[in-house]
C-alpha cells in the first residue's frame, strides 16, 4: 500500500472518501478540497443517519452524486478527549471499511480542526500508523488470495505546509508500522512452523538490506550460559552463597 501526503483539491478518480469529524463539528463541517456536489452528500449522511460523531462511530454510503462512489464518516469523537491515538484508531477504521467494499484508491480528509493540537508530522504518523495496522489481516493458509487489499491512500492537508512536512513523515512511520505487522504474521504462524530455523532464516533476510545480525547457534548459547533461550529451558547454574 502506498500512502502519499497531498494538499489542495482533490486530484484524479478515487474509489472512496473518508472524513473524520469531531461531535462539535457536524452542523457545519468546513471541509476544504471537495466539491459543492460531494460536501452536499456527506452533509445528507450526516443528516440521515444520525452520526453523532462518536469515536466509535462508523458510516458508510455509496453515493452516485459525489467524486467518489464510497462515502466514509469517521467519527473522532470530543475534541478534550482528541490525541494522536484516537486519530489512529479512526483511521484504522477507515481503511477497514474501504478494504470490505473493495475500495482500491481511498482519499482521507479532516477538517483540519485538530491542526492546532497534532502537528502535521504526528498527524502523519498517527494516519500512517492506523492505516498500515488496520489494512492488516493474516491470509498465508487461505486457498484464495486475497484480492481487496487497498492499493493507494492520499492524505489531503488543508496547506502546503503541512503537506510537506507530513511526506516526511510518512516513510519512517510506515516502515515502522509494517515491521509491527511482520510479527504480527510470526506471532499468528503455528509453533510448527515459526521455529528457531523459521526464524534464524527471517533474520539473516534482514542483512540484504544492511541490517547487521548474528546467529547464535545452541553451543554458542551454552557457552554464554543463555540457558534459558535452548529449546529444553535448562536452568542457569548460580553459585550458592
Amino acid at each position: 500500500m502506498k500512502i502519499s501526503a497531498v494538499s489542495g483539491a482533490l486530484k484524479g478518480r478515487t474509489d472512496a472518501i473518508a472524513i473524520g469529524l469531531f461531535d462539535d463539528e457536524l452542523k457545519s463541517p468546513k471541509l476544504t478540497g471537495l466539491d459543492r456536489r460531494t460536501i452536499s452528500a456527506f452533509q445528507k449522511l450526516i443528516a440521515a443517519s444520525r452520526f453523532s460523531g462518536k469515536h466509535t462511530e462508523t458510516v458508510v454510503h455509496f453515493s452516485q452524486a459525489a467524486q467518489a462512489p464510497q462515502l466514509i464518516l469517521q467519527g473522532l469523537g470530543s475534541r478534550k478527549e482528541f490525541s494522536w491515538r484516537r486519530l489512529r484508531l479512526a483511521a484504522g477504521s477507515m481503511i477497514r471499511s474501504a478494504k470490505a467494499n473493495s475500495a482500491k484508491h481511498l482519499s482521507l480528509f479532516s477538517a483540519e480542526s485538530f491542526a492546532d493540537d497534532l502537528d502535521a508530522g504526528l498527524t502523519a504518523q498517527a494516519l500512517t500508523d492506523g492505516l498500515v495496522l488496520g489494512h492488516w489481516s493474516f491470509e498465508h493458509y487461505k486457498a484464495k488470495p486475497d484480492t481487496s487489499a487497498v492499493l493507494q491512500v492520499n492524505l489531503y492537508f488543508a496547506s502546503a505546509q503541512r503537506q510537506k512536512l507530513a511526506s516526511s513523515a510518512i516513510p519512517a512511520a510506515q516502515v515502522k508500522a509494517e515491521a509491527h505487522n511482520l510479527a504480527r504474521d510470526y506471532g499468528t504462524h503455528p509453533a510448527n512452523v515459526v521455529n528457531t530455523d523459521y526464524l534464524k532464516a527471517e533474520a539473516k533476510k534482514l542483512a540484504k538490506v544492511g541490517i547487521q545480525v548474528t546467529v547464535l547457534e545452541r553451543a554458542q548459547l551454552e557457552k554464554l550460559g543463555m540457558n534459558l533461550c535452548l529449546p529444553w529451558a535448562k536452568p542457569a547454574r548460580c553459585r550458592r552463597a
